[in-house]
């Protein structure tokens, strides 16, 4: 089998010399987080546009070549490249919302923000293009600033989205 492009190492504190499984994917993969509302679940994004999802349950194969024969997984569920997805590197990924009502915010570097509802990634729940206001322009903003009231503004959408949903 040709070596995956895309690695994910998880390490346990109890395996201090190697990773205790190894999740995989045939792109680069540029963000990774645990689901903060389902830790089985990490949620990945890569530098071809997809949002992947990868269960630490699901059934895992022996690396073919390496002799401690780590586990490894490949992902459970992957975005397409919709019309209303990404088609640019994702470099920023957040889960929002609630226990009950959450929505995956991926933004790429084109400015394209999607919200998409764990578990269907096969097209995004929504959509939008971030745009810096003019009034900003000559303030200086930290990248954390920024991305703290992109964060907000996906928060804000999310808890709209959840309440039209009710």
């Amino acid at each position: 089998m040709d070596e995956a492009d895309g690695l994910i190492h998880l390490y346990s504190i109890s395996l201090q010399g190697r990773p205790e499984m190894t999740l995989t994917c045939q792109y680069e993969v540029t963000k990774a987080m645990f689901n903060p509302f389902d830790p089985n679940v990490i949620i990945g994004a890569t530098q071809t546009g997809y949002l992947l999802e990868w269960d630490v349950r699901a059934k895992k194969e022996p690396i073919s070549g390496i002799e401690d024969r780590r586990n490894r997984s490949q992902p459970i569920q992957k975005s397409c490249l919709a019309q209303n997805g990404h088609t640019y590197p994702i470099y920023s990924l957040a889960v929002v919302g609630s226990q009950s009502a959450h929505n995956i915010v991926s933004i790429s570097n084109d400015g394209k923000m999607c919200l998409w509802k764990p578990k269907v990634l096969a097209d995004p729940k929504d959509h939008y293009y971030l745009e810096i206001n003019p009034n900003m322009a000559g303030l200086s903003r930290t990248s954390t600033n920024i991305g703290n009231s992109i964060l907000q503004k996906s928060a804000d959408l999310s808890a709209m989205a959840a309440s039209q949903s009710a």
